[in-house]
């Protein structure tokens, strides 16, 4: 009931703008899930990228074969075991995390665990089904000593082709999820923007185009309820509401029209009534006059007549009389 009672106004900006808001939080939804899913590939795309960079960088500093001699890795003549040199500038230039893998046990990382260098720890179990069982790259999310990463996993392979190892380099997921938070609060900050101009163009748009119109109206209804029928609303254009204000003025000249009628016979009928009114005054006249007339003739008739014991008599006596005198009589 609280928004029925509101203005037009109020409600129709209260429609559009709640409309808008929901066509922008979609649009936010949308927006967030393709921005997470290019990001996402973005990150894929890099860390394979560094894989591939690192893998050059390797091979160029360290010629020469994978090889594993007892239970130590080598690249060429150069020890890999617990050698951070190389991971360490690799990670720096891309700015990432990186390690070489004997089997599936980390030798020389510059991932962290527990404050220190993760070095002896496992490979994800999934990755390791997937790059070492396989001999296959794989790219994407994985599982680096507990923490989410987008990472990329290539298989190191001898001279004979055997997979040896794994050469890895990835990203913390938390960076990247910072990074889908960073545009996404960019990409909500500019909707808000876009949603309070459209506010504002709403506020105005309403007040200028729709709320204009409405208003003169009921101006125009105000004054015929104040007795003024040649009060006119300004017709503008051609829309629904111009037609409504057209038919407010006929509706008012009509009524005008209607109650100049109305006016005209009720001061004929008052004319008339009055004409009646004398002439039944007239008539009341006449008929008192013939009344009394009429009062005179019968006391008149009254006295002339004998009283009703004589005229017994005498009808007695004529029932005597022979027939002849009965017509001397009347004759009489």
């Amino acid at each position: 009931m609280g928004f029925v009672n509101r203005s037009i106004k109020r409600q129709l900006a209260a429609m559009v703008v709640g409309s808008f808001v929901l066509l922008s939080a979609t649009l936010l939804i949308i927006s967030f899930l393709f921005i997470r899913s290019e990001l996402t590939n973005a990150a894929d795309n890099k860390v394979k990228s560094d894989l591939l960079t690192g893998e050059a960088i390797i091979n160029a500093m360290y010629p020469g074969p994978w090889q594993i001699r007892g239970d130590k890795l080598y690249k060429g003549e150069r020890l890999i075991n617990d050698n951070y040199e190389m991971v360490d500038y690799i990670a720096g230039l891309t700015k990432g995390t990186c390690t070489i893998f004997m089997g599936d046990t980390r030798v020389s990382t510059n991932v962290i665990k527990d404050g220190k260098r993760a070095v002896g720890t496992k490979v994800a179990e999934n990755v390791k089904k997937f790059v070492l069982d396989q001999g296959e790259m794989y790219n994407g999310p994985a599982m680096v000593v507990g923490k989410p990463y987008r990472a990329a996993y290539k298989p190191i392979k001898d001279d004979s082709g055997k997979t040896i190892g794994i050469f890895y380099v990835g990203v913390p997921q938390e960076e990247f999820d910072q990074a889908v938070k960073k545009e996404f609060g960019i990409l909500a900050f500019l909707s808000f923007l876009v949603l309070l101009g459209f506010a504002l163009a709403v506020r105005l748009i309403t007040g200028s185009i729709i709320l204009k119109p409405v208003k003169e109206l009921l101006s125009g209804v105000q004054a015929m309820q104040s007795g003024n029928l040649n009060y006119r609303v300004p017709v503008k254009g051609s829309n629904e509401l111009a037609q409504l204000a057209d038919g407010f003025n006929q509706m008012a000249a009509t009524l005008h029209k209607l109650i100049d009628q109305v006016a005209q016979y009720s001061s004929t009928l008052a004319s008339q009534s009055q004409e009646m009114a004398a002439s039944a005054q007239q008539i009341g006249a006449m008929v008192e006059e013939i009344t009394s007339n009429t009062t005179e003739v019968a006391a008149t008739a009254q006295q002339a007549l004998p009283p009703p014991t004589l005229r017994w008599n005498r009808w007695k006596k004529l029932k005597k009389m022979p027939r002849e005198g009965i017509r001397l009589f009347g004759r009489q």
